[in-house]
């Protein structure tokens, strides 16, 4: 039989036109390898048409090719502090956490901090926001925000989903918080808990986290359905120094003295801060006692200590009031001075020391 060249070239045409349409010969083979699924497709096109009475039928070439679904994203953990000053940072969107104890300690984080964590709090509350810069480090008495990417706990896409997280430190505090996904579908979570400094004593699943000097979080998301751990992140936290009034002589600590943060330059007691850098702080303390800062969280201290958490940057000194009876401050004379020439050993005071 002769076919026309017009009639070969319709047929080519066929085959092509055919070849993403026709019936597959063999299906569709998928084979699951880890979390992700390879799917094995075989094809082959067919055209057919009717010549001199007879039926014609032709096949193209067989074709085989691999289509892979994207393999999910990892779980991972960012960890955030609030940035400092305005306009400095990005934005973290987050829902209120649950946490497992309704604990009264939780009632006096400060509002500015993370609000009410108690477990009486709704299941999921509406959104917030808070600047934060991403960070590894943080000063102990800030909060903690995190931000969890999990898709393997975004089990609903029509759902705000919840995933467990534990939050422990090496002093032995542990904290276990719901936090939620920040939208439906998006498979991120985020929360905040507040940090506080030793002393108090830790309390566990007191809803905040206690940490002493060099001290460490780790940040555990829980697999959903399971005690495993999904993802986990180490954040190191730096506590600054107390500092203490003690007796020159015995080196023992003195409480019962006024110490004031005075600014150098205008003579006025200096702006303090928290240690969220936004909460006020007394400029003026008594060493040894617990001071309270604007928002009414309390900060015991131990015998002689004082603190002033953050302040502004500039020059400062500090103005000591002794308590009876003590004199202050202590300061060592300058030696070695002759007429024209500045002395070996300029005298130098330390407002810290109280002298009998």
């Amino acid at each position: 039989m002769r076919v026309s060249p017009s009639l070969r070239r319709l047929t080519a045409a066929f085959a092509v036109a055919l070849l993403p349409f026709g019936l597959a010969q063999g299906g569709v083979h998928a084979q699951s390898t880890g979390d992700a699924t390879a799917r094995s497709v075989t094809n082959v096109a067919e055209a057919s048409w009717d010549e001199g009475g007879a039926r014609q039928r032709i096949s193209s070439n067989i074709v085989r090719f691999e289509v892979s679904a994207q393999p999910a994203v990892p779980p991972s953990i960012r960890v955030y502090r609030r940035a400092p000053g305005t306009g400095a940072g990005s934005e973290l969107v987050y829902r209120t956490p649950r946490c497992t104890a309704s604990a009264a300690p939780a009632q006096r984080l400060s509002a500015l901090n993370t609000g009410d964590l108690a477990g009486g709090a709704p299941a999921i509350s509406s959104t917030s926001t808070a600047t934060v810069q991403q960070t590894d480090r943080l000063r102990g008495g800030e909060p903690l925000f995190f931000e969890i990417n999990a898709a393997a706990a975004n089990r609903d896409p029509a759902a705000i989903d919840s995933l467990t997280v534990v939050l422990t430190t090496i002093e032995g505090d542990r904290e276990t918080m719901t936090v939620f996904e920040t939208e439906a579908n998006s498979g991120i979570f985020a929360g905040v808990i507040d940090t506080l400094r030793i002393p108090p004593a830790v309390v566990q699943e007191d809803c905040r986290l206690s940490v002493g000097a060099d001290s460490r979080i780790t940040v555990a998301a829980v697999r959903p359905g399971s005690d495993a751990t999904l993802v986990s992140a180490d954040v190191t936290v730096l506590v600054d120094p107390f500092g203490m009034v003690f007796d020159s002589e015995t080196g023992e600590p003195v409480s019962g003295a006024r110490v004031t943060l005075v600014n150098a330059d205008t003579g006025a007691p200096a702006i303090v801060f928290a240690p969220d850098g936004v909460t006020a702080w007394p400029s003026s303390v008594v060493s040894g006692q617990t001071i309270t800062d604007g928002a009414g969280n309390a900060f015991p201290m131990a015998a002689g200590e004082f603190w002033f958490p953050l302040t502004t940057q500039g020059r400062f000194r500090l103005a000591v009031e002794p308590p009876a009876p003590y004199t202050a401050p202590l300061c060592r004379a300058a030696r070695g001075a002759r007429p024209g020439h500045a002395p070996e050993r300029p005298a130098l005071c330390d407002p810290r020391r109280i002298l009998r």
